[in-house]
């Protein structure tokens, strides 16, 4: 307001509010907590000339962030975020992922981004483990779409992973999606319906894209980070290239 009042111009607080809510909505801007930040996502799909430094949580080993949401589509856009700083920062170390189902691709504001990421490995050759906690139609379909030499999908059918808890495992970074407790019951529902594909996901869209209590807690962890990756790893093929250039369990 003070930079703008100083160009000669009158503004409101209230305008200023709409703004970023426009960008928030627009994943040009992310929120963690009070903060406010151009998205990394965001620069790295426009390929923007203006330069910037990538911004992560300062934690030591063993301290954890946590960050509230009503959005999972505002959530989605931080962990983006997120994940381009960690991948600029630990230069193209593999990621081990966790989902109970691959919810994200069905919020139809985050779908296009969701396939850019998930093409990205193939494309940039960045080694992706992913698993999906159950097998149903949906999970299938997305696998059958995504899977490439460099992101390998596995398919669970049983797990004792938390059916709340959506998984990122980076270096030693631990970074969870959480969701409440009747945002869960609901996803499996849909999950597991009568319902054709086009319908399920047309539901799934409507049910993640209301207002819900949901968060990502950041755990900076070395060695329950390596735990994590062997309990995801068992159906895997690991190139050798990796095998001696990181240390990954």
């Amino acid at each position: 307001i003070e930079l703008i009042s100083a160009d000669g111009k009158a503004v409101t607080i209230q305008a200023v509010y709409k703004a970023l809510r426009y960008l928030v909505k627009a994943s040009v801007v992310v929120k963690s907590g009070r903060k406010l930040e151009i998205s990394q996502e965001w620069i790295d799909t426009i390929n923007s000339t203006f330069s910037t430094h990538n911004t992560l949580p300062q934690l030591a080993d063993g301290e954890t962030a946590t960050y509230n949401y009503k959005s999972l589509a505002n959530l989605d856009a931080y962990w983006k975020h997120l994940m381009i700083a960690l991948d600029v920062e630990l230069k193209n170390e593999p990621i081990f992922l966790y989902s109970p189902y691959h919810i994200w691709y069905h919020i139809s504001e985050r779908t296009q981004s969701e396939a850019d990421y998930f093409n990205s490995f193939q494309k940039n050759k960045h080694y992706g483990f992913f698993v999906i906690g159950n097998s149903t139609a949906l999970d299938q379909s997305f696998k059958k779409k995504f899977q490439s030499n460099y992101l390998q999908i596995d398919a669970w059918t049983k797990t004792s992973l938390k059916a709340s808890d959506y998984l990122t495992i980076i270096g030693d970074y631990i970074i969870y999606a959480i969701l409440d407790k009747k945002l869960v019951l609901a996803i499996n529902s849909y999950y597991n319906s009568s319902l054709s594909q086009e319908e399920a996901s047309e539901k799934l869209n409507q049910v993640l894209s209301a207002p819900n209590k949901s968060k990502i807690k950041i755990e900076r962890n070395t060695q329950k980070a390596k735990r994590l990756r062997k309990r995801l790893f068992k159906n895997f093929y690991l190139p050798k290239e990796l095998k001696s250039k990181f240390d990954l369990f």
